[in-house]
């Protein structure tokens, strides 16, 4: 599924390795956005403006408790345990992306439901590469068929994003280079696409969050208050903040009522070892 991506970069550093923190927060981090969100799925920004998400209190229109996550987390969380299952010899990128192919076929079969299992998977992707290449002229030279257009654009993007900020740059300064990398992928392969496009959104959501709030906190929920595909967005900006913020800087209260947090820090130590592509 994402095996065209590995042509973007060079074999990892192992001395760039994350630090368990940052690998935690991830995990933690993006099922808290998602649960926070759930309430509001699907919900325009007029709507929740009227009573802006502020706590993980749960119930509402998709009427789960407080600190359930749904399928983005959960979408997560199978790759991550799918990638550890098959760590039966050392990871090459050429290794690693076969399983992505294979993950995908297995889970993205549903239409209506396929970006949430991309996104999570590009997003885990990410912060497993450093070192993009700066030539981009025989990149993306075939794209397999299971990938279709609309889900390039945004899986490209997140993938960028993650990378960037894995290796230690800015919010910020990743958005920017994942915006640049967007426009040279789509020039490469022949694609255009419009200012609704989902990608966009993703990327001018995540740029807004990056430059208008300073904390896991502030970010995640400005984010979620902003509408529409909450989940997707709470599920992406959760995995992105606390990536960058790490564990402790993500409310203890949140991090308290989170279903399973146990399951998600061994999984984050679990990936963490894996690190080393």
């Amino acid at each position: 599924m994402l095996c065209f991506i590995s042509k973007l970069f060079n074999n990892t550093n192992p001395s760039c390795a994350l630090r368990l923190q940052q690998v935690q927060g991830f995990f933690v981090g993006g099922a808290i956005g998602e649960a926070l969100a759930l309430p509001v799925r699907n919900k325009s920004k007029e709507e929740i403006l009227k009573n802006p998400v502020t706590e993980l209190l749960g119930f509402g229109d998709f009427q789960t408790p407080a600190g359930y996550f749904a399928e983005c987390t959960q979408a997560t969380l199978d790759f991550a345990k799918f990638l550890c299952d098959n760590a039966y010899e050392k990871y090459t990128p050429e290794r690693f992306f076969y399983l992505c192919n294979q993950w995908y076929i297995l889970k993205a079969k549903d239409e209506e439901h396929r970006l949430r299992v991309i996104l999570p998977c590009a997003a885990l992707s990410g912060i497993f590469y450093s070192s993009m290449k700066k030539d981009f002229d025989s990149v993306f030279s075939s794209i397999p068929d299971l990938l279709s257009d609309e889900a390039i654009a945004p899986a490209v993007v997140v993938f960028c994003v993650f990378k960037n900020v894995s290796e230690g740059k800015s919010l910020e300064k990743s958005c920017k280079i994942a915006k640049k990398s967007l426009k040279k992928v789509l020039k490469k392969i022949g694609l255009v696409i419009n200012s609704a496009n989902i990608s966009l959104k993703i990327l001018k959501l995540l740029m807004h969050c990056a430059t208008a709030t300073n904390s896991y906190q502030a970010g995640v929920l400005d984010g979620i208050n902003q509408g529409e595909n909450t989940d997707l967005t709470g599920n992406l900006l959760g995995n992105l903040l606390g990536l960058f913020y790490g564990l402790e800087n993500i409310p203890y209260i949140w991090k308290k009522f989170l279903v399973g947090q146990d399951n998600f820090l061994k999984t984050a130590e679990q990936i963490a070892k894996l690190n080393y592509i």
